[in-house]
């Protein structure tokens, strides 16, 4: 950063040269090691003002100011493994399950539509509301699977007002009995003579 130069000024310069990069294309954010803490850790994520000026903090506060960044193209897909009952017909119940989902935001509140293409899944509520640094529920219900193979299914959470998808990988599991894995027996001891 050139001396007297705002972070503000420092940040839409760094935002003007990773568009240039990628064409005008969106990016989700910028990941980056804090060299205050010794460069260890996991890299932190800078997407919003707030974040920004921690990160110009950081580098700020470094001898030589620089800074390594990582472009972040879109939000980091989340797995979740879900196991259901193996059948179909016409007294089959639906399960529901839950998932819980963290805010990824630490500072702010944010609101998600959740949304699934895949008609083995229904979402119980179109969103979730999440403050800062918290947890929401997102209930789902699954007709058990027609067949014992695992499938995987995919949750859409889009924050309100942003081009970007928050992907939520399910991979939905096959149990025998609709609940518990099968209990395989010990193995049959011989007989002493």
């Amino acid at each position: 950063m050139a001396s007297g130069e705002g972070w503000s000024v420092a940040r839409e310069r760094v935002k003007a040269a990773a568009a240039a990069v990628l064409r005008e294309r969106d990016f989700y954010g910028l990941a980056y090691v804090d060299a205050n803490k010794g460069g260890e850790g996991r890299p932190e994520l800078v997407r919003d003002e707030e974040e920004w000026r921690d990160c110009f903090a950081m580098a700020a506060s470094q001898a030589t100011r620089d800074l390594d960044v990582d472009l972040v193209l879109e939000p980091q897909p989340k797995t979740f493994k879900i196991t259901l009952p193996v059948g179909s017909g016409a007294g089959q119940t639906k399960k529901k399950k839950k998932i819980i989902y963290a805010n990824p935001y630490p500072r702010r509140a944010v609101t998600m539509r959740v949304s699934c293409l895949d008609d083995q899944v229904e979402v119980r509520e179109g969103k979730v509301d999440l403050e800062p640094g918290s947890r929401g529920d997102i209930v789902l219900k699954f007709a058990p699977l027609p067949t014992p193979e695992p499938r995987r299914a995919t949750l859409l959470l889009q924050e309100e007002g942003s081009p970007f998808v928050f992907p939520i990988h399910l991979e939905l599991v096959p149990v025998a009995g609709g609940g518990l894995p099968p209990v395989t027996p010990p193995p049959a001891r011989k007989a002493d003579p």
